[in-house]
């Protein structure tokens, strides 16, 4: 059997007219394909009528024994579309496809998104670990200089106004006599309790919020602010009950064997209530320190030359902006550094008790005593901190 000469020139597709010509001659081949053509044929009796062909590319309709019903001439998008679908008597061939194909994309995006969400609880994770490794080093180093700012706020109560004054080097000292070397580290199952999570806690809900809501793009001054802010607020109130335990572990007027003990005996002699003591001042401490630290910071970073930034000296650059962002943030949160001490040392007494207390004993002077071993402790630390954190979020892969 051959194949009608005429099939090429109207644009039908070949599948579709192998049909019509299953078990035909060249001859009632080119009978159907006539039928077709001609549009003013009288029809006879007892005949189906044909549909005239259409001027352009077309999607025919057929019945079930293959026989053209009518042919629907596409227009320019459609023609722009992969080769048209025959529509077959039983079932919506394009509607089927479509719908498949709609499937497949919602499947798709349904995993990626999977994928980029579980991408950034790994990359949350790894941020949760740089941070509590980097903190563990910074407080394991400096715990002796918070320790001595604690002793020294704590003091205001007990020494008369008008006595010697007492510093810093006079209550490392005293320390030292009374309680040896080690003494200086007295405080330190509390601090690890408290920065290793608290730390990390931090540095990974900065990282999230970040990749969240800037995706990681540089910060603008207030973007910075707000984000070191939010991500403290996030850590400070979690770990507060902590911080309460290691104020009074530090400040020598508590016998606490351990930070369990501790926490068992602040909930059965003052109650749960207790061990959010000073949340107030905390979040006023902690939230301007670290809003302001990551401003100063990330602009400092930024002003760096990228030859100095990008060479062996970067990491030591880097340490020294937080120097200089650490101590800007420091004298601006002392007063509620001091406030805070007070509250959480103090039994049941509330902030605004603390702030008339100070400044009727000592003055304005009094909020900031203790500013220069916090300014040193808090600077080196978080500088060291953030050094340490950036360098490890570089070897894992990710951009802190």
């Amino acid at each position: 059997m051959g194949v009608c000469p005429h099939i090429v020139p109207l644009g039908l597709d070949l599948d579709l007219l192998l049909v019509l010509v299953l078990g035909s001659s060249d001859a009632g081949c080119c009978h159907v394909h006539t039928n077709l053509r001609q549009q003013d044929r009288p029809q006879t009796s007892g005949t189906r009528p044909r549909p005239p062909a259409p001027s352009g590319p077309a999607d025919w309709l057929v019945d079930g024994a293959g026989v053209p019903l009518y042919a629907r001439t596409l227009g320019p998008q459609q023609q722009n579309r992969n080769r048209p679908v025959r529509r077959i008597a039983g079932g919506n061939h394009r509607e089927a496809l479509d719908g498949e194909r709609r499937r497949t994309i919602l499947s798709r995006d349904l995993s990626l998104r999977g994928i980029m969400e579980l991408t950034l609880v790994q990359s949350a994770l790894k941020a949760f670990m740089c941070g509590s490794l980097s903190g563990t080093c910074s407080t394991l180093l400096f715990q002796p200089l918070d320790l001595v700012k604690t002793r020294l706020q704590t003091l205001q109560s007990t020494v008369q106004p008008g006595s010697a004054r007492v510093g810093m080097v006079s209550v490392f000292l005293s320390v030292v006599r009374t309680e040896k070397l080690v003494g200086l580290w007295k405080g330190m199952s509390p601090s690890f309790a408290r920065t290793i999570p608290g730390v990390g806690l931090y540095f990974s809900t900065y990282y999230s919020m970040k990749q969240h809501f800037f995706q990681g793009r540089g910060l603008g001054p207030l973007e910075a602010v707000a984000l070191g802010a939010g991500a403290r607020t996030v850590a400070g109130v979690l770990m507060l009950p902590v911080t309460v335990i290691k104020t009074r572990f530090e400040c020598g007027r508590y016998n606490y064997s351990s930070v369990a003990g501790a926490l068992r005996s602040v909930c059965r002699t003052e109650g749960p209530r207790a061990l959010f003591s000073g949340l107030v001042p905390t979040l006023l401490r902690d939230a301007p320190f670290s809003g302001i630290y990551v401003m100063f910071y990330s602009q400092t970073k930024a002003s760096l030359p990228t030859e100095v930034s990008s060479s062996s000296y970067g990491p030591l650059a880097n340490f020294l902006c937080g120097v200089v962002a650490g101590v800007l943030a420091s004298l601006v949160t002392q007063p509620a550094d001091v406030v805070k001490t007070h509250v959480q040392v103090g039994a049941r007494l509330s902030t605004a008790d603390a702030v008339r207390y100070v400044y009727t004993q000592h003055g304005v002077q009094g909020f900031f005593r203790g500013a220069v071993p916090r300014c040193l402790r808090r600077t080196m630390m978080a500088a060291m901190a953030w050094t340490v954190y950036e360098q490890m979020m570089a070897q894992v892969g990710l951009k802190s």
